[in-house]
């Protein structure tokens, strides 16, 4: 007695072959990593003066923390997203509840070389006994990744555009 399979088994396996071409996809290479600066995470803005106590405070902010998405192009390059939290306050020093903050983002390449920087600017008009805000801000940035073969070992910084008063006195609270 021959043993011939199934028909149904035969009509199964040549309709998943079928399937298995209708699902098939490319898998993305990696996206950039995107880190904070350390000492650019948190920003605090003092009036003019020779002031740095609470009372001197015009703004502060911290970023929270960042989402980055990407999609490569068939000719060299990458469209980065990144969505940035911020958590911002106004002091006591802010006359007129508004505050204005200055972050950064910078794409190195994988030998840590400048890429590209841009600097954005938040102005906030807060109502009155309101001093703080949680935002998120989509920021796209493009570049070439060629010649390494995915921009998976770029790197995009995130951090405040600081003076360097202000750098020095963030310096000064972790002493």
């Amino acid at each position: 007695m021959t043993r011939r399979p199934a028909l149904g088994w035969v009509w199964l396996s040549l309709f998943l072959a079928g399937c298995a071409s209708l699902f098939e996809y490319e898998i993305q290479p990696p996206c950039p990593r995107a880190v904070t600066v350390a000492d650019a995470q948190t920003i605090t803005v003092h009036q003019p003066g020779p002031g740095r106590d609470l009372t001197d405070v015009l703004t502060e902010g911290t970023i929270t923390g960042f989402v980055t998405e990407c999609q490569y192009d068939d000719e060299g390059g990458v469209d980065a997203t990144v969505t940035v939290g911020l958590d911002l306050t106004i002091g006591p020093a802010a006359r007129d509840n508004t505050g204005q903050w200055q972050y950064f983002i910078l794409v190195t390449d994988p030998e840590e070389k400048f890429i590209a920087k841009r600097v954005f600017t938040v102005n906030l008009q807060f109502k009155p006994a309101v001093f703080r805000a949680q935002i998120e801000e989509a920021i796209q940035t493009a570049f070439d990744y060629a010649p390494w073969p995915d921009a998976g070992n770029f790197r995009i910084f995130v951090g405040f555009q600081l003076t360097r008063d202000q750098l020095e006195y963030l310096r000064s609270l972790k002493r």
